[in-house]
């Protein structure tokens, strides 16, 4: 695995993809800065950075062999990767708000981009960019953003953070490769927030209604209950409303 360390760039994940294009990368390449002018979330948000505060890289994933239907493993993979590094620093409350976002008492902590290259019906390869929020605690009209400081009340190390993290993807895509896609997924929705609570979402006509979360279907679909019956939703197409 090579790691490429960068002061700026706009994104990671726009770098490493650049650099894939010109370059052959060997798989688990990995890109971080100090700093990510125009990163990028869900619903392409802007993922806001100081720094050298926050940890913020993206890595290059190939030779797993995954159809273009089981694309939302990936983001079970790398959620839980990230879960389980932080469960080691006892960050408390942990869980993962659907799709992509990671969340300790509530409060955004970080944010997954997975973006696929396909050929035919296969994943050819995928570029994974995180944003965690790490030593950071001032976040300018984002009040559901938190960082692991201003929850826990100290500093740590980034890189360290990093190579945790980096070991965890390591275990969790081996569990993929094995075959045990029935374990990740276990695991996925026991981490699901607000799974099995009754919570308000707007879809995408601006509707707001109550609604329960039972799970996430094989297309990454969000599987809810409402009083009507049971209803699934695309990413982008419906949000929780706090």
């Amino acid at each position: 695995m090579s790691i490429i360390k960068i002061n700026a760039t706009a994104s990671t994940n726009q770098y490493l993809k650049d650099l894939a294009a010109t370059i052959p990368l060997d798989d688990m390449s990995l890109v971080v800065t100090d700093e990510q002018t125009k990163g990028r979330g869900q619903r392409d948000s802007e993922w806001s950075s100081e720094k050298g505060k926050n940890l913020t890289f993206s890595i290059l994933k190939k030779d797993f062999f995954l159809q273009t239907h089981q694309q939302f493993v990936l983001n079970m993979v790398v959620s839980l990767a990230i879960i389980k590094t932080l469960n080691q620093y006892k960050i408390p409350n942990i869980s993962i708000k659907w799709p992509n976002d990671i969340l300790s008492e509530d409060f955004k902590i970080c944010g997954i981009l997975i973006e696929n290259v396909i050929r035919n019906t296969q994943i050819e390869s995928s570029i994974i960019g995180i944003g965690l929020n790490v030593n950071q605690t001032y976040f300018s009209n984002l009040p559901h953003a938190s960082s692991l400081k201003s929850i826990m009340g100290s500093s740590y190390d980034i890189e360290e953070l990093m190579s945790k993290i980096v070991q965890q993807f390591e275990v969790h895509f081996q569990i993929l490769i094995n075959g045990n896609v029935e374990e990740l997924k276990t695991s996925y929705m026991n981490e699901l927030y607000k799974k099995d609570q009754w919570s308000k979402f707007s879809d995408a006509s601006g509707e707001v209604f109550s609604a329960m979360i039972t799970g996430v279907n094989q297309w990454g679909q969000l599987v809810i209950k409402t009083e009507s019956g049971s209803k699934t939703y695309d990413p982008k197409t419906i949000k929780m409303v706090y």
